[in-house]
């Protein structure tokens, strides 16, 4: 498959590129393309990509991966690093950074991410009175009681 006009501008554009567009329309397909041309002179260890699902991220990955095989066959040095590239949902690259430099995130060092059944209780515990601190005027639009 190849890329379209506009695809082929965002996979090459020597800048950052957002993309959005509808489901089915070759959005993985030229991020591949844009990881691929960033192979030229960037190690995987040095690209990030993100995305929103963990099945998004693994589908991501894998194409990569193929993409490699396809492009440069014999490099392996690519294809190791490619295992510990970031590629990854947005949560997982929060996570590492936090986990990479907690003091500056301002946390413990040994912090975790809450699993969903410790996140039900954090919130019950801490958002109400977390949203009660804030002045009422930030609730003129929206009443506390939709919020809480």
């Amino acid at each position: 498959m190849s890329l379209t006009d506009a695809q082929q501008r965002a996979a090459h554009a020597p800048s950052s590129v957002a993309v959005m567009a509808g489901a089915g329309s070759g959005k993985t397909h030229m991020l591949v393309a844009r990881y691929l041309h960033h192979l030229d002179t960037l190690s995987p260890l040095e690209i990030v990509a993100t995305t929103f699902t963990e099945k998004a991220a693994a589908e991501l990955r894998a194409r990569i991966r193929r993409g490699v095989q396809a492009s440069r066959p014999d490099d392996f040095d690519t294809l190791a690093e490619l295992e510990a590239a970031q590629i990854s949902t947005i949560h997982a690259l929060c996570a590492r950074i936090v986990r990479d430099h907690p003091a500056a995130a301002g946390v413990r060092p040994d912090v975790t991410i809450l699993d969903e059944g410790q996140a039900r209780v954090w919130r019950a515990r801490h958002l109400r009175p977390a949203l009660a601190a804030l002045p009422a005027r930030l609730f003129t639009h929206l009443s506390f009681s939709a919020v809480a």
